[in-house]
């Protein structure tokens, strides 16, 4: 089958969205599906063996009108798929979805967070766009969610059908280190949602303990409070900041050498810093995130609930466990029997009605 995938951004470090839809893409790819890219922004990867249609764009009222919706129709028209798979929201999601239904192709959306689903019609523009992801979702042929809290939110809207499929992720190639150091990573971006500041706070109060900090993001925005941040990770001594990587790289460090991943963000809906981290056998220690209540039923880490005072104290515990490799085995068959691609695809095919 001839699949046309929409995203906002191609490469797969600039977000787990997009990370996501090229997961999918290089899977359905493998098995034999003719797969083209169409997105506004990005470069296509050497080694992929797709083509990639980029549509330039000069800004949100561009995409919401003319520019973008005659460029896209034109390279829907030319690509002539046979299904449309589109993920997270955009100002032109909504003439996907028209041009589908108007040539009788199917469409899917991929909810990529639960702020779309909430968004409150506070300003003109607010209203706008929550007209046209009702406009979006009402008329896909199916709508993918990530979590149960996800399809909660979706439901005011009255998809014709949804369901629940969790993220993709390949499993580790390489062996997982059993002498890992006490390194402790984060890895997000400098932004207030991240709250970066308390997991340099939380590397303040652990001095004592001999464990090594890392924060890993594609760049450090040099604003006024970052660089007063920046200002304390100097002086604390045992944090480390590290720009730009790709996911290869990270996936590497966290087989080799990480103990621990912190988030601190003040809401995720399943983060794909947790599933990289649990598929190489690294448990993960959430402020906030407890995505379908995993952490209260499996034994994959902590959810402090928003407790500042559990993040050291769960850590501190995690550091100290003498029976850390079972904990990290027990990740490893957690993620690998919820998002390992054998599971996932098949679920995401059916829902698709991909042969």
């Amino acid at each position: 089958m001839k699949i046309a995938m929409v995203i906002g951004l191609y490469p797969n470090q600039i977000g787990g969205a997009e990370m996501q839809a090229r997961e999918i893409a290089l899977a359905l790819a493998g098995e034999g599906h003719d797969i083209v890219y169409i997105c506004y922004s990005g470069k296509a990867y050497q080694s992929d063996a797709f083509p990639v249609i980029i549509i330039p764009t000069r800004g949100m009222l561009d995409m919401l009108y003319l520019g973008t919706k005659k460029l896209l129709y034109q390279a829907l028209d030319k690509v002539k798929p046979d299904i449309v798979y589109h993920r997270a929201f955009v100002p032109y999601s909504c003439h996907i979805a028209r041009w589908c239904n108007k040539n009788g192709v199917p469409f899917y959306f991929h909810c990529a967070d639960i702020y779309t689903l909430i968004r409150k019609n506070d300003s003109i523009k607010n209203v706008l766009l929550n007209e046209m992801l009702s406009y979006t979702i009402k008329n896909a042929s199916g709508v993918i969610c990530q979590n149960d809290e996800q399809m909660g939110a979706l439901k005011k809207f009255n998809p014709r059908k949804c369901q629940v499929i969790y993220n993709i992720q390949r499993k580790n190639k390489k062996a997982i280190s059993k002498e890992k150091t006490n390194e402790i990573i984060w890895i997000g971006k400098f932004e207030d949602a991240k709250q970066p500041w308390l997991f340099v706070e939380l590397a303040e109060k652990l001095k004592d303990t001999g464990a090594h900090f890392t924060m890993f993001s594609s760049k450090f925005p040099h604003t006024e409070a970052n660089i007063k941040l920046r200002e304390r990770i100097i002086k604390a001594g045992n944090i480390t900041i590290v720009e730009g990587k790709d996911n290869l790289f990270i996936n590497d460090y966290l087989c080799r050498k990480v103990k621990l991943l912190i988030n601190v963000s003040v809401s995720e809906g399943i983060s794909n810093t947790f599933i990289q981290a649990w598929m190489r056998g690294v448990p993960v220690i959430s402020l906030n995130s407890n995505p379908d209540h995993w952490f209260d039923k499996y034994d994959i880490g902590k959810c402090c609930n928003g407790d500042i005072t559990k993040l050291e104290q769960y850590t501190r515990g995690i550091l100290l466990d003498k029976h850390y490799m079972e904990l990290s085995q027990n990740v490893i068959t957690f993620s690998a029997g919820n998002f390992a691609p054998e599971v996932v695809m098949p679920q995401l095919k059916r829902f698709m009605n991909i042969t």
